[in-house]
């Protein structure tokens, strides 16, 4: 039972030595979660494409978006540039 709260205790403090890394070279990712969490788990955007949205690359989106809050149907034909992305932060 020792053995295994010693591996758990290891393996936390390795956990949070990352976080802290992660919280000193990269503070704006702190930011982006709740951004990331809305575009994974509300608008199904996949790992990559959040991956790209996060280096703030241009990404391009084609198709209908559906707006639950103001129940709209949108029709995308345009690219979504990394401004646009950085537009999205501020205003969440």
């Amino acid at each position: 039972m020792q053995e295994i709260k010693n591996a758990y205790k290891q393996q936390n403090r390795k956990l949070s030595e990352f976080v802290d890394f992660v919280k000193r070279y990269f503070p704006y990712l702190e930011k982006l979660m709740p951004t990331i969490m809305f575009l994974h788990d509300t608008l199904n955007f996949d790992d990559g494409l959040i991956r790209k949205l996060c280096a703030f690359m241009g990404i391009s989106i084609k198709g209908d978006l559906y707006s639950l809050e103001s129940s709209l149907m949108l029709t995308v034909r345009s690219a979504l540039s990394s401004k646009i992305w950085k537009v999205i932060l501020i205003s969440r």
